[in-house]
């Protein structure tokens, strides 16, 4: 789609360009030094078997049949009125018509492989949604599209771009590539787009050595990490290489014969708290957490569902490692517990493979990065803030985010005067000369996942954010399920 103030063409005798408009209702065209575009084509509104292109030759618009069977969908915005008007053909001769289609604040692009730019879906678009996750970086997205399945050809690895508003600029907020097509063949048919985040690519990449294991040898973490993005991601994928941020953890051996996702997921679990991906630029990113709070948010003002609960069922304070092969064809086997877990709460054990561990010192190193955060039972907290413009992943790393309920139990604290049994808690801001204290309960902790809407505010969204979660809880169990077979599998 083409939503514009005119639509230009080349005359096809003169050397003149020629800019399509409408003013007052009216369609005219005007001499232009703009750029000028192809010359459109239309379906017939009437005979729809037949599709015209529409030009301009010796300074009369006209058009004439073609084979190409294709359907622009150009919209031009009325110089007095500001409404738009769909360019059509009808039974042979072209003519404007009203439309329904709103100028929005996003726009939905179709690309190919390349970067290449294909088609603005954005009028079809009847469902919008997209994801941030703190491992992954984009995440997955659905677009529905209210359009014939015949109409739109995807291709192998195409391209999704969402932009909003950003007051007079265009802003790149999510990049995906189409991953499963959906098309429903009924009474109003449609197409619904799975799309991925790049991050998901990775999976399709092996880390090897001409088919065998790639060994790392007493070298840092996060230079494993970007001789991995150096070797393998950038060669093959259009992914860049962005910020990279230094751990303190040298691992003696490591060997890897598996998908990147697999690899990255060893390395965070033995560095414990990073958050990695793919942004919306294609860069690949690999943060240190941060303890910072950077946003807050309360019930009752800007919370509109706040959900909470506690989940004991992914506890676990015993692991059973077992490792690669040994040089003596022994496979490596070590075992790591916390004891004052099992005392609180119960003994939950759980069987790991990674073939890539082969040392004590590896294992110690990644068991306990797996057991400081799961061996407390995981608090599963979800909010979700309607007509923002906050972009939480605008800044990384993301760090906390606060969720403050005024409802829920305050037993830290009395309101009031000594002397009337209260803490001496005066309410209010320090800057108002109080004491700066958040009445109810808050919850802090690291953003896990993050969704979007778009709101019919400009610029604006609905997000639900997700907190909580021990690090393996940020990937989904399918991955997990995947890592055992993958370790079971180079055994």
């Amino acid at each position: 789609m083409s939503i514009e103030a005119q639509y230009v063409v080349n005359d096809r005798t003169t050397a003149d360009k020629w800019a399509i408009k409408v003013t007052g209702g009216v369609l005219y065209i005007d001499t232009t030094s703009d750029d000028a575009s192809d010359e459109p084509i239309v379906k017939d509104t009437i005979n729809k078997a037949n599709h015209f292109k529409i030009f301009v030759d010796d300074g009369v618009l006209g058009c004439e049949d073609t084979t190409h069977k294709q359907n622009d969908y150009i919209a031009i915005k009325d110089q007095n009125t500001q409404d738009l008007w769909q360019l059509r053909v009808s039974a042979g001769i072209v003519n404007i018509t009203g439309t329904a289609a709103m100028v929005h604040n996003y726009a939905v692009e179709w690309r190919d492989k390349n970067g290449n730019f294909k088609k603005n879906l954005t009028p079809w678009v009847t469902k919008l949604n997209w994801e941030w996750r703190r491992i992954g970086g984009c995440g997955d997205c659905t677009v529905k599209l209210a359009v014939q399945y015949r109409e739109l050809d995807f291709e192998a690895g195409d391209d999704i771009q969402i932009k909003i508003k950003d007051g007079s600029v265009t802003k790149l907020v999510y990049r995906g590539w189409v991953g499963e097509i959906k098309p429903v063949l009924k009474k109003g048919e449609d197409i619904t787009l799975r799309v991925r985040g790049y991050f998901d690519y990775l999976n399709y990449i092996v880390v090897h050595t001409n088919g065998l294991s790639k060994t790392y040898l007493d070298q840092e973490v996060t230079e494993i990490v970007e001789n991995i993005i150096d070797n393998f991601i950038v060669p093959n994928t259009s992914i860049t290489k962005g910020a990279i941020n230094k751990s303190d953890f040298s691992p003696d051996i490591l060997e890897f014969k598996t998908r990147i996702p697999e690899v990255l997921k060893t390395l965070g679990e033995l560095i414990g708290n990073v958050e990695y991906g793919v942004d919306e630029n294609l860069q690949f990113f690999w943060y240190n957490e941060t303890d910072t709070v950077r946003y807050k948010f309360f019930t009752k003002n800007n919370i509109e569902v706040l959900q909470r609960g506690i989940d004991w069922t992914k506890l676990l304070n015993k692991i059973y490692l077992e490792g690669g092969e040994l040089d003596s064809g022994i496979v490596f086997q070590s075992k790591l517990e916390a004891d004052d877990s099992q005392d609180m709460y119960f003994l939950s054990e759980k069987i790991l493979v990674n073939s890539a561990i082969t040392t004590p010192s590896v294992a110690d190193q990644y068991c306990g990065a797996i057991l400081k955060q799961n061996a407390r039972p995981v608090y599963k907290v979800k909010a979700r803030i309607p007509n923002t413009d906050i972009r939480i992943e605008d800044l990384l790393p993301i760090g906390r985010v606060a969720f403050s309920d005024a409802s829920f139990d305050q037993t830290l604290f009395r309101w009031g005067k000594a002397a009337s049994g209260g803490d001496n808690k005066i309410w209010g801001t320090l800057k108002n000369d109080g004491d700066g204290i958040v009445w109810g309960g808050t919850y802090k902790s690291q953003v896990e996942k993050i969704g979007y809407t778009i709101n019919n505010t400009e610029g604006r969204f609905d997000i639900q954010i997700t907190l909580g979660g021990g690090f393996l809880e940020t990937a989904a169990k399918i991955q997990q399920l995947d890592l055992m077979l993958s370790g079971l599998r180079q055994r």
